[in-house]
């Protein structure tokens, strides 16, 4: 049975909640309706509706046009003999700078 809807006011910060947005965003949810089903739960279990932890998640994957952008952006912060020192790298030469950067 729904109850009555009632308005209230949340303060947040601001990036978290635009962070929080645009996930919500792309599940298709809106903030106020996150807030009303994570509150049910809430009710429901009589506690917490989510494990509080202090694991960091990997961050969220950037779609294909994110990409290009920031790529192109770099490029253009790019000095031109670094652009092509950069475009002679190998496939192996990639691969070992990476694992010299990991080790």
């Amino acid at each position: 049975m729904t109850g009555t809807k009632e308005r209230t006011t949340l303060t947040l910060d601001a990036k978290t909640k635009e962070e929080a947005a645009a996930i919500l965003d792309e599940l298709g949810m809106s903030l106020s309706t996150f807030v009303d089903v994570s509150l049910k739960q809430l009710v429901r279990n009589q506690g917490m509706p989510f494990r509080p932890t202090l694991e960091v998640r990997a961050p969220r994957r950037l779609s294909r046009e994110e990409v290009l952008r920031e790529v192109a952006r770099l490029d253009a912060l790019t000095p031109p003999d670094v652009q092509a020192g950069l475009a002679a790298l190998t496939p192996d030469d990639e691969r070992r700078l990476l694992e010299e950067r990991d080790a």
